[in-house]
């Protein structure tokens, strides 16, 4: 019979110790230092049984601060639908992906212009250096970072517009496009994974090379007039995807 793994052994009782209340949400688990005395196991052992943790969703990694029992105790945030689905005058984009699942989401938004850069221009149809009004939003569950999207547009849509305003006001920057004779028709998504970059992992509290989730947002005026493009980065172990397509 083999012998279980000792990073299998560390895992299952630490999960045993949050299961039972030992460590209840957003308590400091015990350092690596700690963990490795206590089991006479080597730093990389007890690297792979949080590694293991957190990819389960029990435990959430804070850069330069340890680990921390997550929140959500093993059960990732679920949007019910993305896009425009569900979307009211009144109801934006972020608050329609979090749903009924019992979190509250909270947003800090920079605004910024910027020149348009290759990709950028390419996607928007605009001139290579064109001006982009530049919305870049960090949403949090609580005090948890979970997302970060940064919303493109070309400036000549938004100058004098609310758009440039960190509050777009009601039913967000979509409503605001519309009022001004530039109504969204459809959105289209893009979704890929890599590992997270130093600067997701400072941003959303995330391990260096944590898993990702990457969304790419293009709105359409019309089935080939583009007028945004956004691009979110999710925490992977965090949140899951759940998409309501039309019968």
């Amino acid at each position: 019979m083999s012998e279980t793994a000792p990073f299998v052994c560390i895992a299952d009782d630490l999960r045993e110790a949050i299961c039972r209340g030992e460590y209840g949400p957003g308590h400091q688990l015990p350092t690596s230092s700690v963990l490795m005395a206590r089991y006479g196991v080597a730093r990389q052992t007890v690297q792979h049984a949080f590694d293991t943790l957190r990819a389960e969703g029990h435990v959430v990694c804070r850069n330069g601060a340890g680990r921390f029992v997550s929140d959500q105790n093993g059960t990732p945030h679920q949007p019910p639908q993305r896009g425009d689905h569900g979307r009211t005058a009144t109801r934006r984009a972020v608050l329609t992906d979090a749903g009924p699942t019992g979190w509250a989401p909270t947003s800090r938004v920079q605004i910024r212009v910027e020149p348009a850069d290759a990709r950028t221009a390419e996607t928007l149809g605009v001139p290579l250096g064109q001006a982009l009004l530049v919305r870049e939003r960090v949403t949090s569950a609580g005090d948890q970072p979970i997302q970060v999207a940064v919303s493109r547009l070309p400036r000549r849509l938004t100058a004098g517009t609310p758009i440039e305003y960190p509050d777009a006001g009601p039913g967000g920057v979509h409503a605001r496009l519309a009022e001004s004779g530039h109504r969204v028709r459809k959105s289209v998504e893009r979704v890929t994974s890599r590992l997270a970059t130093r600067t997701d992992a400072d941003t959303l509290r995330v391990s260096p090379a944590s898993p990702m989730l990457v969304i790419t947002r293009i709105a359409y005026e019309t089935s080939d007039i583009p007028v945004e493009v956004t691009d979110m980065v999710l925490a992977g172990d965090r949140l899951a995807l759940v998409y309501e397509l039309p019968s």
